[in-house]
C-alpha cells in the first residue's frame, strides 16, 4: 500500500491506462492462442484493469481514514465491501461478453449483482473523497464541496492526473508528522 500512494501520477496513470487499452485492443483483435481467443484474453485483462483501479481508490480510501486527524472517517468495513461488490459487478460485465463464446452467466447473477454494485459505487465515490477532501480542508465537508473530487476519482484516466499528486502530498505530511511524533 505505501508503494502505490508514493508513486507519481503519471506512474499510476501508465499503470491503470495500460490494461484499459490493451483490453480495447485485444476486443478488436481477432486472434487465438491455443484454446484462449483474443476475446477471452480481453475479458481477463479488463476485470485485471479493473481490480487495480479499484485497488488504487481502495487504498485512498484506506489510507485517508487511518490519519488520525481526520475529521470524517468512514466505516472501513464497509469500504472494503462497497470495493469488492464493485469489483465483481463490474467484473461479471467483463464475462458476459463471453456470451459469443458460448459461456452463460444465469440471469439472478446479474439481477443480485446489479444493486451490490450501484450501493457500491455510491458508497466510495461519495465517501473517499469525502474523506479526502476533509483532511485536506481539516473540517467535515458536506459533499457539494468535495463533488468534483468525486467526479475526478471516477473520471477514469483524467482524474488520476489531479488527485494522485494529492494522494503524495497527504502522504510525505502524515510521514513528517509521524515521525516527529517518534
Amino acid at each position: 500500500m505505501k508503494k502505490l500512494l508514493t508513486l507519481k501520477h503519471w506512474q499510476v496513470f501508465l499503470i491503470l491506462t495500460t490494461g484499459f487499452v490493451l483490453n480495447f485492443i485485444l476486443v478488436e483483435s481477432e486472434f487465438k492462442i491455443g484454446q484462449i481467443s483474443s476475446l477471452k484474453l480481453a475479458v481477463i485483462v479488463g476485470i485485471l484493469s479493473l481490480i487495480l483501479f479499484f485497488s488504487w481508490v481502495l487504498t485512498i480510501g484506506i489510507f485517508v481514514n487511518g490519519i488520525q486527524d481526520n475529521p470524517y472517517h468512514l466505516r472501513q468495513g464497509i469500504l472494503i465491501f462497497a470495493v469488492l461488490s464493485s469489483m465483481i459487478g463490474y467484473s461479471e460485465l467483463n464475462i458476459e461478453r463471453l456470451a459469443a463464446e458460448n459461456l452463460q452467466i444465469p440471469n439472478w447473477f446479474g439481477m443480485i449483482l446489479t444493486p451490490l454494485t450501484f450501493f457500491g459505487i455510491i458508497y466510495t465515490f461519495y465517501n473517499v473523497p469525502k474523506s479526502l477532501k476533509s483532511i485536506e480542508l481539516d473540517r467535515k465537508v458536506p459533499f457539494r464541496e468535495c463533488f468534483v473530487d468525486a467526479f475526478l476519482l471516477f473520471a477514469f484516466p483524467i482524474g488520476v492526473w489531479f488527485i494522485q499528486p494529492r494522494i503524495n502530498r497527504l502522504f510525505l505530511a502524515n510521514e513528517l508528522l509521524e515521525n516527529e511524533k517518534e
